[in-house]
């Protein structure tokens, strides 16, 4: 509301809801936030919706953070989603946010339920209402919520836009747009357009080589875009054209591993494992 009202030229309720903004953030840590940046919730939610809504008062509690989140995901979860509605849009930004992007992506490509994977493994082609809206042994869920065709869960599509293929919308009409690919996972490239107003904004990108990573960006006419290759590099403007790029680029380990206790057995399925 304070943004908005700041577009709408509303100095004064700007400066009410600006108010409002920062002490209910303090209200929000005070309530829910430990000094080390623990959140009284214990859970993927908790985390991914503090980290994502940028709620920690300090970078340090933040790091905390992000690091008892990799640690939910490696040690109690193993790799299986565990947001519900609320959490499941922003557990891949959180990720990304912290510099833990392998971690969703194998999150993604996880088959086991509760997951992304396992309805494709049962047929579907949908999303459903909940993760096993059909049972491992083809039967529907007896329980309510049994919908197959229900976006909520969906919402992970929004990660996969701006994320993998990293196309995200910057300015209204896409007259900006942004272009950051995060690679990641197994996947050696990605391709995807949005067609604006303006015409069509599309981005490919391949691994070539497993050592360089090639882009190519479809900017249409009286547009921009900021473009930011893997690696560190810079922050670039362009206008209207094709453009191509090619530099150096080293992929994290992969696949990372679930944690489990010394008297279990490990039995964190991979994703290129049937």
């Amino acid at each position: 509301m304070a943004k908005v009202s700041v577009e709408l030229n509303d100095a004064s309720e700007a400066a009410i809801y600006t108010t409002q903004a920062a002490t209910l953030r303090q209200a929000f840590a005070h309530e829910y936030i430990t000094r080390s940046g623990l959140v009284a919730a214990d859970t993927q939610t908790a985390f991914a919706l503090s980290i994502a809504f940028s709620l920690f008062p300090t970078p340090a509690q933040e790091k905390r953070a992000a690091a008892r989140l990799a640690q939910i995901v490696l040690t109690y979860s193993r790799f299986k989603i565990a947001t519900g509605f609320a959490g499941t849009r922003f557990i891949g930004h959180a990720l990304t946010k912290t510099g833990q992007s392998n971690l969703m992506y194998r999150m993604l490509l996880e088959r086991k339920c509760p997951s992304w994977l396992y309805p494709v493994t049962m047929g579907a082609t949908t999303i459903w209402e909940r993760w096993d809206s059909m049972l491992p042994d083809g039967s529907v869920n007896p329980g309510e919520m049994t919908s197959f065709n229900h976006y909520a869960l969906g919402a992970v599509a929004g990660w996969m836009h701006g994320v993998i293929l990293g196309l995200s919308i910057v300015e209204p009409g896409w007259k900006e747009f942004r272009v950051e690919p995060v690679p990641g996972g197994n996947l050696k490239w990605a391709e995807g357009r949005y067609l604006s107003a303006y015409g069509e904004c599309a981005v490919r990108w391949e691994i070539r080589e497993e050592k360089w990573f090639w882009l190519r960006v479809t900017v249409p006419p009286n547009t921009e875009a900021l473009v930011k290759l893997p690696g560190g590099h810079d922050v670039e403007m362009i206008g209207s054209g094709i453009y191509t790029w090619e530099v150096p680029y080293s992929a994290d380990p992969w696949p990372p591993r679930a944690i489990f206790p010394p008297n279990m057995v490990a039995g964190d399925q991979l994703p290129d494992e049937d």
